[in-house]
């Protein structure tokens, strides 16, 4: 996912979220095709003030482990392309930001790729790892870019998020009247006979080519307009975040507790064993369990 926020006038800086494939000798033509796609996509849009940034599941600190290929593609990528690890330059060699507690193992996969410029935006004394968000799996990561921010209040409104359909709120009778609308919308599209039924399958035909995608759009635009009179409308706004019900009464604590318990571990040196091991391991059990039911 990508983009672009406008800090100042006609000044971009263009955010490229990603999610790599897993670190293995079979991904790697994937993940270099991704790297350049990312590259590519960046030269598009100018080529300064930029970062890629996500869980690119390579890790810097197992270069010499045979097993572990993506953190020296990465490494290669950056080098050839001018870009700057930024994460691996401003945080601790011995970082980590996931936790497999299936291995017992910590990573460091997620990682701030920036051009020279943003790099150089990058306030060195905030940017880090909150430990304080997650327990378990991949911990988020924060940083301040020190730039100029323009910010235009009567456009408010136009960079929030569009009303859109709300599937949880529709009822029997919703779906009901919403299969009725499909049904009587599709009725009225002439299918394209000719193409569904050519059996080349090599045909370069551009009037197949131009049925079939004339007709895809038809049926989407027969769902979009279906959905449109029938399903609730959600608004939506920036503040806008997820409920967990029962929160404050059954959840709080646990995962308060598995909090603790994560930060003493990692506090002691993150041992393989023993009772420091055990108590991380038993508070993120129990939280999970709670979280569930």
């Amino acid at each position: 996912m990508g983009c672009s926020i406008e800090v100042c006038h006609n000044n971009p800086v263009l955010f490229l979220n990603v999610y790599m494939p897993t670190d293995s000798y079979d991904n790697i033509d994937l993940f270099t095709e991704l790297l350049g796609k990312c590259y590519s996509f960046i030269n598009d849009h100018g080529g300064s003030r930029c970062c890629i940034l996500g869980d690119l599941n390579a890790d810097p600190n197992f270069n010499n482990d045979a097993n572990r290929v993506l953190g020296k593609e990465l490494e290669y990528f950056c080098s050839q392309t001018n870009l700057i690890q930024s994460s691996l330059k401003l945080l601790p060699q011995d970082t980590f930001t996931f936790v497999s507690h299936v291995h017992d193992s910590v990573s460091w996969l997620d990682h701030i790729i920036s051009s020279e410029d943003f790099h150089n935006c990058l306030d060195n004394s905030n940017i880090r790892v909150i430990f304080d968000l997650s327990t378990d799996d991949h911990m988020p990561c924060s940083f301040i870019l020190n730039c100029r921010v323009g910010f235009n209040s009567s456009n408010a409104e136009a960079r929030s998020r569009p009303p859109g359909p709300c599937w949880s709120r529709a009822n029997g009778a919703h779906f009901n009247n919403y299969s009725n609308r499909v049904n009587d919308l599709l009725s009225n599209i002439v299918l394209p006979h000719s193409a569904i039924v050519c059996s080349d399958v090599h045909c370069k035909s551009e009037s197949h080519f131009s049925s079939l995608n004339g007709y895809y759009n038809q049926v989407i635009n027969c769902l979009k307009t279906a959905t449109a009179e029938c399903i609730p409308v959600q608004s939506y706004n920036n503040s806008d975040f997820k409920v967990v019900p029962g929160w404050n009464e059954f959840l709080k604590d646990k995962y308060e507790a598995s909090v603790e318990a994560f930060k003493i571990w990692c506090y002691n040196g993150r041992p393989g064993f023993g009772f420091l091991w055990e108590a991380k391991r038993r508070a993120s059990a129990q939280f999970k369990l709670a979280l569930k039911t």
